[in-house]
């Protein structure tokens, strides 16, 4: 599906759609960024027990202590590499992301409401350039009349008195005719220029558009990503702990 073929008519739809996608992206970097915080203070936890002072003169006592101190710096160093990996790899990459983002979001609005008021403001000022154009034909056309009335009455009156009445309307209509194609000329540049701004107008509507369904792909792959990221940082965390949990038991059992 094309965004600029499929929902040219539906801009304001996509853009709800789009700024809700954003919204979106900042509740979930804020959900990793608690679980990231939480893993921080797991993480000082369990360096604050590891650095607690404890012995015994108890030979079997010792090595357990040895032993439970062991498995927390374990703990923590695995852990460590989890919290790493998820801010680095996760939460900075999502948050340039965001910044991206938002400014080609505000950058495609601002873009699109500008042209979207130039371009009515073109349309209504046709309106109102055809209008006085149309104005000034209508005033040429009462003149013609005004002439040929006169005109009739002074043949039929064999009166010639009026001859100045007639020059002036003459003069009266041709200047009328020369103000309508001025006029006339403004309203036919009008139209050009407005028709350029139309097609400034689509292109820029149908680039916006492919700029917000890029965005939203670009978006959902990410997501994906950081998703997979999370997924084998986390199998790999486990599997260390795994892997100490495994070693400290055939030790404990020999």
């Amino acid at each position: 599906m094309s965004y600029s073929v499929d929902l040219w008519s539906s801009y304001n739809k996509v853009k709800r759609r789009i700024e809700s996608d954003f919204k979106g992206l900042k509740d979930f970097i804020k959900l990793i960024s608690e679980y990231h915080v939480i893993l921080l203070t797991y993480a000082t936890n369990l360096k604050r027990i590891y650095d607690m002072e404890c012995s015994s003169q108890n030979e079997s006592l010792q090595t357990g202590i040895n032993s439970f101190k062991s498995d927390l710096l374990n703990q923590m160093r695995s852990l460590n590499e989890f919290i790493s990996s998820i801010k680095d790899d996760i939460i900075i990459p999502l948050n340039l992301l965001r910044e991206n983002i938002l400014s080609k979001i505000l950058k495609n609005l601002e873009e699109t409401a500008k042209m979207e008021r130039s371009y009515h403001s073109c349309v209504l000022g046709i309106e109102s350039i055809k209008n006085n154009f149309y104005s000034s034909l209508k005033e040429i056309e009462n003149y013609k009349i005004k002439y040929e009335i006169t005109k009739r009455q002074n043949m039929e009156e064999n009166n010639f008195q009026d001859y100045n009445v007639i020059e002036s309307n003459e003069i009266k209509i041709t200047t009328a005719l020369k103000n309508a194609k001025e006029k006339e000329k403004i309203y036919i540049n009008y139209i050009k220029d407005t028709n350029i701004m139309q097609e400034e107008y689509i292109e820029i509507k149908k680039k916006n558009l492919n700029e917000f369904q890029s965005i939203e792909e670009e978006l959902g792959l990410n997501i994906k990503d950081s998703l997979r990221k999370y997924v084998i940082f986390k199998i790999s965390y486990l599997r260390n702990l795994q892997y100490d949990l495994d070693k400290k038991s055939k030790k404990t059992l020999e």
